[in-house]
């Protein structure tokens, strides 16, 4: 006869027990990294809606977006013709400052809830949070909660602009092809350098350490280049735009 099948656990979920095969890193006192691979596959029960167990990495999320949102459009302002000079006196722009707070909130909102939705906060029961030291880990979960949020940001972005006739601090493709750069390198740092004591001096470089730098300069420099054609298509579109207009 078969064998008895493992128990769920508690419910915490109506769609049961969900399967999966990861890996653990363990971490000696220099900072070192040892991986183990489970022996067999862990089981999980995906709650409906999503848990939030990583709240430390949610906050961060928020912060690291608005930031970048800050930073976004202080250039921006930085850039424009008008612009009076840094030690000029400080003037606030109403239609300025209410299409910063449009944008900031809802970009900061929707990957949020998307990262969420996704799982993004939750820690693996089986293995205690795969990306934990694992930089390709860490990066493909920023790229996946990427690729599930920009069409949302997008669409928000899009239907800000029409509603309220307030512009965004750059171009939509810009904005949402930087913030893959920018979430990539805030999830490595908090998921692994930070994690791992990289910064530390003196410490014992760990197995593999080398290689997960490149894969990591190798992945924001595939973020530059889809920011990079963010702005193409932006300039594309809006030159179609202008020549059917005229």
């Amino acid at each position: 006869p078969a064998p008895p099948r493992a128990a769920c656990g508690p419910p915490r979920a109506a769609a049961g027990c969900c399967r999966g095969v990861g890996s653990t890193a363990t971490f000696n006192a220099r900072g070192s990294r040892t991986r183990t691979r489970a022996s067999s596959p862990s089981t999980r029960c995906r709650a409906m809606p999503p848990r939030v167990e990583d709240s430390d990495l949610l906050a961060g999320d928020v912060a690291v977006v608005w930031l970048f949102a800050l930073t976004q459009k202080t250039a921006s302002v930085a850039l424009s013709p008008s612009f009076p000079g840094w030690l000029a006196p400080v003037a606030v722009d109403p239609e300025s400052l209410a299409g910063f707070l449009g944008e900031s909130t809802w970009l900061a909102t929707t990957w949020i809830v998307v990262s969420a939705a996704i799982g993004g906060y939750e820690l693996d029961d089986g293995v205690l949070g795969r990306e934990e030291g694992e930089m390709r880990e860490a990066v493909k979960g920023a790229a996946l909660a990427w690729i599930a949020w920009a069409p949302v940001a997008l669409f928000g972005l899009r239907w800000f602009e029409r509603a309220t006739g307030l512009r965004s601090s750059f171009p939509a493709g810009v904005t949402l092809g930087t913030v893959l750069g920018v979430m990539i390198a805030w999830r490595a740092f908090a998921k692994v350098v930070g994690l791992m004591g990289w910064w530390r001096p003196g410490r014992v470089k760990g197995e593999g350490e080398d290689d997960d730098w490149a894969f990591l300069f190798a992945s924001l420099g595939g973020a530059a280049a889809v920011a990079t054609g963010g702005a193409l298509a932006d300039f594309a579109t809006r030159r179609l735009v202008e020549a059917d207009l005229g």
